[in-house]
């Protein structure tokens, strides 16, 4: 199915019943990135504006990060 074909999906409704579930949705894998560390990436495609993860980490401010 193409992303044309695909029926739009509200972001806010689909990060309700993943977030209720506590489970990401399918379509992800966790990947090592040189240099970087650990990130996910996905393994089909996305319109911008998807929900995509639920997040239940510690969030990091720039010089957090650093």
């Amino acid at each position: 199915m193409s992303r044309k074909d695909r029926k739009r999906v509200n972001p806010i409704e689909e990060s309700r019943k993943w977030s209720e579930k506590n489970i990401d949705p399918p379509g992800f894998n966790r990947s090592l990135f040189e240099n970087k560390g650990r990130g996910v990436r996905t393994t089909v495609r996305r319109n911008a504006g998807d929900f995509l993860l639920v997040y239940t980490g510690k969030l990091y401010n720039n010089n957090e990060g650093r």
